[in-house]
């Protein structure tokens, strides 16, 4: 597991504050059992614990394929993320229409609407 956490990479002006409170629920859910490195799913777990209104609980369609949300429905554009955020081997990307995903080292993902 990477020792730096917090790596915060603001793709769009703007785009951490559109964010709102979903990179802190990403960074309280990462760190919950430092060091003990989380799973992708303790982490969506605990991030929906603090958000309280569903989130990873209710699995958004689509993929990500090298950062880009690519959505279930083709016509749809792909989207770049407006931030990520490393934390250990997960990266938490937050879309436009508050489309939120976590990526493991593996290339694993789960995908969900924070609105």
């Amino acid at each position: 597991m990477s020792k730096t956490c917090a790596e915060v990479i603001e793709h769009k002006v703007g785009g951490l504050a559109s964010a709102g409170l979903v990179p802190y629920f990403f960074l309280e859910s990462a760190v919950k059992n430092w060091p003990k490195p989380p799973t992708l799913k303790e982490v969506a777990d605990s991030m929906d614990d603090l958000y309280g209104y569903g989130g990873f609980m209710h699995p958004f369609g689509g993929e990500i394929v090298d950062g880009r949300y690519i959505s279930a429905y083709e016509e749809d554009e792909p989207l770049d993320p407006l931030v990520s955020i490393a934390c250990g081997d997960i990266t938490m990307l937050f879309y436009v229409y508050s489309i939120t995903a976590l990526v493991d080292a593996e290339g694993n993902s789960m995908i969900a609407r924070f609105d």
